[in-house]
């Protein structure tokens, strides 16, 4: 943003000071000087100096009556700006101005404008400038800054002028109004941004981790959806089958888990999640609550050595004597129970530790593969895996409920500097603020933060 400050040469703080003589007051001869402070504090690194202090730098370019050297202002510019400064536009002998009807150099001065020198300092001759507005700058030879140029066309501009003189010609004007035919020298730079340090906190992270959902498995029903009674095996497939992770916050459900025991070698629990997983694949395995049906599985394993996936004859079980079952795959074997007593029984293996807070069993997230779930005088299951985790890039976008992501993002565009609140709220003003980045930056301009706004944001944090 330009500054708004304006230096007159004659403040009572610096015009009575030698430049460079006691008899050359800085008040009658110090314009150059002032228009070099008009540029240098438009460095941010140079933005609280005024003329006094820039006096003690320009004075070695001062003469006695006359003011300021031509050289004495490239090397100011140079000096606060700390970059080239395009000056030696054409002019015609050391007395008359720049003319523009014949190879005129102030098209060199348009051009250079277009590229960005939007500021400098011209050297004005006596007499009135301009086509319609006649300005009178000075009577002599006089230094004037401009700041900011506007409606550049390839033979006018308006510049924003800051005079330090007692004509006080501050503001915009027109070259070819006010200024054509007493622009006699002139000297371009280009503005500064403030250097910013390197960003020093986070970038949003783009990568979300997606879990799958556990994998249980367990008897269910029979092939008419009831209990008992049916043909043995799994006449629907649906029987003794997998399926995800299930919890209800209603205490009358199934599903409304009150223990979860976990065999204490992870060797066990392996194999109790791989005998559940091959009972399930094995459609000779179904369901049956009654009697010693229930238990014509763990019978048909005793004879086979227990190899869930070789029995090969139709045998039933109901979800308490398949866990059962498993758990005797598994090498541990808990006496013969229902869900009633599947807590005493599994207790005294002493083979598992036994889990009743809630983390462990209304959410997968602390489960593991061969954990058994259990409902007392309701239902078992075993957990035959945990889910697997996978990521994938996802934008921040407006309406992103990604709160703390998008303050990361927040805090990087007010940085950057567009004035943004922090609040964690993707909304119309951050989607904004994305635009704006991505415009400066030359990427697609849709106001989706992804991926290449990323990679653009990590170049311009360092």
């Amino acid at each position: 943003m330009m500054s708004s400050t304006i230096f007159r040469q004659y403040d009572s703080r610096w015009g009575s000071l030698p430049y460079p003589t006691k008899n050359s007051s800085f008040a009658g001869n110090g314009c150059g000087c002032c228009a070099v402070t008009h540029i240098a504090i438009e460095n941010p690194k140079y933005a609280k100096l005024t003329p006094k202090d820039v006096r003690k730098y320009m004075v070695q370019y001062a003469v006695a009556g006359k003011g300021t050297l031509w050289s004495g202002i490239p090397a100011g510019m140079n000096k606060y700006r700390a970059i080239d400064v395009k000056s030696g536009l054409e002019r015609y002998g050391y007395s008359k101005p720049v003319h523009i009807e014949e190879n005129d150099p102030m098209s060199k001065a348009f051009e250079y404008m277009k590229e960005g020198y939007t500021m400098g300092i011209i050297l004005f001759s006596k007499g009135y400038g301009g086509t319609t507005s006649r300005t009178y700058w000075t009577a002599g030879g006089h230094y004037i800054a401009f700041t900011g140029v506007r409606n550049l066309t390839s033979k006018d501009a308006e510049m924003y002028m800051k005079d330090s003189g007692g004509r006080c010609h501050d503001g915009w004007y027109s070259y070819l109004r006010s200024m054509k035919g007493v622009v006699f020298q002139m000297w371009l730079v280009k503005p500064i941004k403030a250097e910013k340090k390197p960003y020093s906190g986070d970038l949003p992270t783009l990568t979300q981790t997606v879990k799958s959902t556990a994998r249980i498995g367990h008897a269910c029903a029979n092939e008419k959806g009831g209990t008992t009674g049916g043909k043995a095996g799994d006449q629907t497939t649906h029987e003794v089958c997998t399926g995800n992770f299930k919890y209800s916050s209603n205490k009358a459900s199934h599903f409304h888990w009150a223990y979860m025991a976990r065999a204490k070698d992870a060797n066990a629990r392996a194999e109790i999640a791989k005998a559940m997983k091959e009972a399930c694949a094995n459609n000779n395995i179904g369901y049956d609550t009654s009697g010693n049906d229930r238990l014509t599985l763990l019978k048909a394993l005793k004879a086979n050595g227990f190899k869930m996936s070789k029995i090969d004859k139709k045998v039933e079980c109901d979800c308490s004597s398949l866990v059962r079952a498993c758990c005797y795959c598994a090498g541990i074997k808990p006496k013969n129970f229902r869900t009633a007593t599947q807590l005493s029984a599994l207790k005294e293996t002493g083979k598992f530790d036994i889990y009743s807070s809630a983390e462990y069993l209304t959410s997968s997230k602390h489960l593991k593969t061969g954990d058994i779930l259990f409902k007392p005088n309701a239902h078992t299951c075993v957990v035959v895996s945990t889910g697997t985790s996978t990521t994938k890039t996802v934008s921040l976008k407006k309406g992103d409920s990604r709160s703390s992501e998008v303050k990361k993002l927040q805090r990087f565009l007010k940085w950057y500097g567009i004035d943004l609140r922090i609040d964690g709220n993707f909304g119309e003003k951050t989607e904004s603020a994305v635009k704006k980045f991505q415009k400066n930056e030359g990427l697609v301009v849709d106001g989706h933060f992804g991926s290449k706004s990323l990679a653009r944001a990590k170049k311009v944090a360092k």
